[in-house]
């Protein structure tokens, strides 16, 4: 017979998954965000407090307007527990939906800190972005540190009159007090 995995629980803290479809892996892992994937080799006091994340993100743009993606593709935002900081390489897709052989794919590397409350969140200088590829020059994509919601934030361009579709995946090392 052939195993798919083993694990050996020995000084194990139960995971933990509160998001929407979201799964915790490991010893102390917190998924509490839709459709996250959390996992953890242990903690340093509580759950998600050492921990690697990923995390999917999506939206349409049909205007040459700046547009946020969500996690649920609506509204849910990619927001950090107080006293967290996040590395985040981020990579976004994007393809024409009403025509064929439009796309385009870009990176994104920054550090994330959130001390208390919402208004803290910042991103740390140093982020960089790349173009790996693109079809059209006006198609853009930005991070942000969203201060209201405490939220990293991720905004696209597209074009007007186009339909493209936007899929961003974030992975992250975060570390919580």
């Amino acid at each position: 017979t052939y195993q798919l995995y083993k694990e050996n629980p020995t000084a194990f803290t139960p995971p933990l998954a509160t998001g929407a479809n979201a799964q915790a892996l490991g010893s102390g892992s917190f998924a509490r965000h839709t459709g996250s994937l959390a996992h953890s080799s242990g903690v340093f006091g509580t759950l998600g407090d050492a921990q690697s994340g990923e995390y999917i993100l999506r939206g349409i743009t049909t205007a040459a307007a700046w547009t946020d993606l969500f996690l649920d593709g609506i509204s849910d935002k990619l927001i950090l527990d107080d006293y967290s900081t996040w590395g985040a390489f981020i990579t976004i897709s994007a393809r024409r939906f009403d025509v064929v052989n439009e796309v385009a794919l870009f990176t994104l590397q920054l550090s994330l800190d959130r001390a208390s409350g919402p208004s803290s969140v910042r991103i740390l200088p140093g982020m960089t972005k790349s173009v790996l590829g693109r079809d059209d020059n006006t198609w853009d994509v930005k991070a942000t540190d969203d201060t209201y919601n405490g939220a990293l934030g991720l905004s696209v361009k597209g074009q007007g009159g186009h339909t493209i579709r936007w899929v961003a995946r974030v992975a992250t090392t975060e570390v919580t007090n």
